[in-house]
Formats: structure tokens, sequence, C-alpha cells
């Protein structure tokens, strides 16, 4: 009935493979394997994972799975994630999305309930029923990884996840910060003479922990005249980023610099190498100078150390001198 010379194309590979499973011709289900493994695109890939789990054809789906993992920043804006069925958001959540921002997820989710209910907005459609249709997608969004003021600010202040969810969230959320203890390592002992300017070129260094741990926020100079200077502040691991949030650094009397919470806490590895960069723009800043390139934390014996930019391009920044004052790490009591 079929040939190894069957012409396969996008619009029909997965009827092809569908009926190939079914007449077990596997030599035409492995071609269509392969058609759509060296296919996949940030675009299609929701798609084909939306037809894989209904064909269940469970290789497939772990293809898809693995290449939004390792494409995870430029799947999450991609239109084709908004067509997919609430069982597939959910699996895309929980497998694919592990290193994504759960802000972001949340925000995608209320994207999703738009596109499904047709609506401009989600005032206009009924709580209950964007509840029934969202079902177990909630469930798969990390809301415990969210820091707490981020958690009430976006999600508590809506409805859509109910009041004793949100309880149950809230105490997740604390237990965990509880468990952990934070540490503000500092890279610099003194503020330098003169100021920096902010035009949007990159400034970064990168680091190594000696120990798991958790970086929860960035400390980052001030303006030194009024104003606001802000942009975009990056995470990397190695050379992949994995958090990105707009920062707004405001003028305040008295103060040189501040720190800077991120919106998720970002999961750090004792075999890889992080950075942290940001592209400003506005009022010069303060800047730091006197350098400690190692710390170590007796309490929970951890070492941070510093080191250039690793990726990128830093306008000036580097071990001795200029931005990104210090972090704040957490590391598990011991």
């Amino acid at each position: 009935m079929y040939t190894l010379e069957a012409d396969i194309k996008s619009e029909s590979v997965m009827a092809v493979l569908y009926a190939a499973k079914k007449y077990d011709i596997q030599p035409l289900v492995a071609r269509c394997r392969t058609f759509l493994k060296e296919g996949l695109d940030k675009e299609n890939v929701s798609e084909i994972l939306e037809r894989a789990v209904t064909f269940t054809e469970q290789k497939l789906v772990d293809e898809c799975i693995a290449f939004i993992k390792e494409n995870a920043a430029e799947v999450v804006n991609a239109d084709g994630l908004l067509g997919v069925s609430q069982p597939v958001l959910r699996i895309v959540f929980e497998k694919g999305f592990v290193e994504i921002d759960p802000l972001i997820c949340y925000e995608i989710t209320k994207k999703w309930a738009l596109k499904h209910f047709k609506a401009d907005k989600l005032e206009d459609i009924d709580l209950e029923k964007v509840r029934n249709v969202l079902g177990n997608v909630l469930n798969g969004i990390r809301f415990s990884d969210m820091q707490l003021d981020t958690f009430i600010e976006n999600v508590v202040s809506e409805d859509i996840v109910t009041d004793s969810t949100k309880l149950s969230i809230i105490l997740a959320i604390n237990k965990k910060q509880k468990s952990m203890e934070a540490i503000h390592v500092h890279r610099f002992t003194e503020i330098a003479q003169g100021y920096w300017n902010h035009v949007g070129f990159q400034s970064g260094i990168s680091l190594t922990v000696s120990s798991p741990a958790l970086l929860t926020g960035v400390c980052l100079y001030l303006p030194k005249d009024k104003g606001e200077t802000s942009g975009p502040l990056e995470i990397l691991e190695e050379n992949k980023a994995v958090h990105k949030q707009i920062v707004k650094l405001k003028y305040q009397n008295g103060m040189k610099y501040r720190n800077e919470p991120l919106s998720t806490k970002i999961p750090l590895q004792q075999d890889k190498v992080y950075s942290v960069r940001h592209s400003f723009k506005g009022p010069v800043t303060y800047f730091g100078e006197g350098p400690i390139t190692k710390s170590y934390d007796h309490h929970h014996d951890t070492t941070i150390e510093f080191m250039n930019l690793k990726h990128g391009n830093s306008d000036g920044t580097n071990l001795k001198s200029g931005q990104i004052k210090g972090l704040a790490v957490q590391v598990t009591n011991k």
C-alpha cells in the first residue's frame, strides 16, 4: 500500500504517520518521525506536539518537549502556543518551560483563555467558565517559585485562581523562604569617583557557585541625579538566557544602590557559569571599585567567585570596577 518512496509533505505528514502506524509500516513511521523532528521550529512545535499527543506518538511527544525545553525563550513568544488544547498547554508548562518565569506562564494562560473565548478582556467572561476551561493548566505553573510580592501583585489581585488555592500557594512560598537564608554578596568595597553613562550598551559579569543556590536579587547602582535609568536585566546559564525583566532605577536622595528582587528565583548549580547583564538607558549612575572577586560564606560552606562577562560584550564593567554592586543569593540551611 505504501512504499519508502512516499512523498512526505508537511501538510500530510501526520496523516501518513497515522496510516503507517495503523498498518505497521515501521520504515515509513521512522521516515515520518525524522521528517517532523528535522522540521521542528518555534512556530510549529506546539501544533506538532498537539497532534503527537492526539495520535499517542510518545517518541514524537518527547522530541517536541526536548525542543521546547531547549528553545523555551523563543517558543514562549510564538503564536502557535495559544492554539493548543488545555492538556497540551499543561504539558508545555510542566515539562517544557521548566526554566521559564512562572509569571510569564501565568500571562500566557490568560492570553490562551482570551483566545479560547474569543474575548478582548477576561472581565467580559464568566469567571467560573474561565476556571473550568483552564482546568488543571494552572496546576502546571510553578507559582511557589515566585517571590511572594510578585505573586500577590499579579495573581492574588486577580480572581482566576481560587482563594483557597491562593492561600495554599502563599503558605508554600513562605515555607520555601523560611528554609532558605539569604547571603548578600558584594563585588566592590567602595563607590568610585565619577559617574557611569547609560546609553543602551551592555554591562555584565559572570560567576560560579561551589554549591547549589538560588539567585533572588541583583544589587544595582542608582542614578546620581534626579531621573530614572531603566532597561532589561538578564540572567544567563552558560550562553542561554533563563530570565529577563525590566528594571527601573529612580534617584533616591542619599542612596547609591539598592537590591532589585528577581520576579522568580534562579537555580544556580556548581557545574555551570552564570552571567548577569543589563542594557540600561537614562541618567548617569554611581559605580563601584575595590574588587572582591571571591566570597566565602562559612555558615553555608559556599563560595561565589566572579569573573569577567563570558557571554556578551560588557561596556567596561569587569572584575576591577563598574556596574552590578552584588547579588542576593539563598542557600539551603545546613
